[in-house]
């Protein structure tokens, strides 16, 4: 694979394997938080593989496989394929334990999610000092039990391209790059999309094409005001609209539902300024 070959230089000694799931990150402020001296730091940066404690700790914060730490062998972040109920009852366990979720998708809809799970941990190195770090776990081929089970903790929904989501599928996108680059992109999941998620999932046709999937995919990962302003166009000049840019059922209904969602906001929100103005005419009168 091209990022493969692209990193195997870097992969040839333990500190280039260091340098490498670092991504830019400075030594002392990475290692400093992670609970290492500085002498400690200044060694592993002079090429030297630490004892089983350092290792357990990289492995903890950085997602890494420990094998590729220190052989360089196989990819270098870990990735779990669990199977469906096993991945289900490991969502529960973690989000009574804090753990925050996020759905990694292509655009078309059509290979099954990647499911992250981030949560802060902490851990006594020595009887003075503690490790903290963000973990981060990634499955991947998650099944419709998981997806369920996740889908009821409101996970974001993260829309890779196809290059990135195989390689956070494959071990070669890692936990510094998704806290720092990927999940500030997520956006809340709808009920209609895990629908769609399950299906393929669980291996069943979702009844929409792959370029139907990619177009509503596209519309529910902007921000409100985007999709606002999509919905405004619509309503103002729909045969213009719909003479250039192709609107699917699919992505119709999601629309109808953001409208529906934003007038129930808006009497609401006009209920009760008219609640408040009612009782101050009350006490005035």
């Amino acid at each position: 694979m091209l990022y493969a070959r692209i990193t195997n230089m870097s992969n040839q000694t333990f500190l280039g394997r260091i340098n490498f799931i670092l991504g830019g990150r400075k030594k002392h402020p990475w290692g400093t938080p992670l609970g290492f001296k500085n002498t400690r730091i200044t060694e592993i940066f002079k090429g030297r593989i630490p004892g089983a404690d350092g290792l357990e700790i990289i492995h903890r914060a950085e997602g890494v496989c420990s094998d590729w730490l220190v052989a360089g062998t196989g990819a270098p972040y870990c990735v779990q394929h669990w199977a469906d109920e096993r991945a289900a009852s490991w969502v529960a366990q973690e989000a009574a334990a804090g753990m925050r979720f996020w759905l990694a998708v292509t655009a078309g809809l059509d290979l099954p999610p990647v499911l992250v799970g981030s949560k802060a941990e902490r851990r006594e190195i020595a009887l003075d000092m503690e490790s903290e770090y963000q973990s981060v776990v990634m499955v991947a081929g998650v099944g419709a039990q998981a997806l369920a089970q996740a889908g009821a903790q409101h996970p974001g929904l993260v829309v890779l391209s196809a290059e990135d989501y195989r390689r956070l599928a494959d071990g070669w996108l890692g936990p510094w790059e998704l806290i720092s680059q990927v999940l500030p992109q997520a956006r809340a999941l709808e009920s209609g999309m895990l629908e769609r998620l399950r299906q393929v999932a669980a291996g069943e046709p979702s009844g929409l094409s792959s370029e139907d999937a990619a177009v509503l995919a596209a519309y529910q990962s902007q921000s409100a005001e985007k999709r606002a302003a999509y919905r405004t166009l619509l309503d103002v000049q729909p045969q213009a609209v719909q003479g250039f840019v192709y609107v699917p059922d699919a992505l119709a209904e999601a629309m109808v539902r953001d409208r529906q969602a934003a007038y129930r906001d808006y009497q609401q929100q006009d209920g009760g300024t008219e609640s408040a103005d009612s009782s101050k005419r009350s006490r005035t009168g």
